[in-house]
């Protein structure tokens, strides 16, 4: 089995995962999430928006974080069989020691 790795086309997913992350990073659910409790003082609801808000952000961060640290994987994967593909290369066209 031959396996092909287009190192641009994981470059390009790289740039596209690293942008979900930003754009994912930048998402702050717990503004939206605040008017319950002045809306409903004191309630169930007021503590559990609070609950959720917490919940979202870490969720959020983590998912950022996640997604951050795919994008860096994926390119250096990428680079380093990038690398290695050169240094099989260079050793198919070296002359074998002792060869005559």
């Amino acid at each position: 089995m031959t396996l092909e790795m287009l190192k641009g086309d994981v470059d390009a997913a790289a740039q596209k995962i690293g942008a979900a992350a930003d754009g994912i990073g930048a998402t702050e659910p717990g503004p939206h999430l605040s008017g319950v409790h002045g809306a409903l003082p004191d309630s169930q609801s007021a503590g559990a928006a609070q609950s959720l808000a917490e919940s979202w952000g870490t969720a959020v961060s983590d998912l950022s974080r996640d997604l951050g640290a795919l994008r860096d994987k994926m390119v250096a994967a990428a680079n380093h069989l990038e690398a290695e593909d050169e240094v099989v290369q260079t050793a198919f066209h070296r002359p074998m020691v002792g060869a005559q």
